[in-house]
């Protein structure tokens, strides 16, 4: 699950790592310290980010900015939020409920609450919400 943490990481450089939260199940890696209990987490097949949208417009920019840095919105998905980046499944959550038609009421608290938080391999500064 780093491995999938890391490589969004870098494909979303610096400026858009400080703008969404990483969540959601591929974070519980970076919540447990000790290996045993590492390696007994369960997979997960996708990366969850938040990101502070209010329209769909925004949407639309986010995701040209995001095929830009080599993500593709392949149409193979029924998520209506997720793009891909290689094999890797990448949902990307708006805050607002109206621009894609779903929300959560922990979407908000979770973006405001995220915190720096450096991946192992090189330090890359990813922001999960405080647990």
């Amino acid at each position: 699950m780093l491995q999938m943490l890391e490589e969004v990481a870098h494909a979303l450089g610096e400026d858009l790592r400080k703008q969404v939260a990483f969540v959601g199940g591929c974070t519980t890696v970076l919540l447990i310290t000790d290996e045993y209990t590492q390696e007994s987490i369960r997979g997960t097949e996708d990366v969850d980010l938040v990101i502070h949208l209010t329209s769909t417009a925004a949407w639309y920019r986010l995701e040209e900015t995001l095929k830009a840095k080599g993500f593709k919105n392949t149409g193979q998905d029924t998520v209506t939020c997720r793009l891909r980046l290689g094999a890797l499944k990448v949902d990307f959550m708006p805050t607002d409920e109206k621009v894609l038609g779903f929300s959560n009421s922990w979407f908000v608290g979770g973006l405001e609450n995220a915190i720096e938080h450096a991946l192992p391999a090189d330090s890359t500064a990813i922001r999960p919400p405080i647990p």
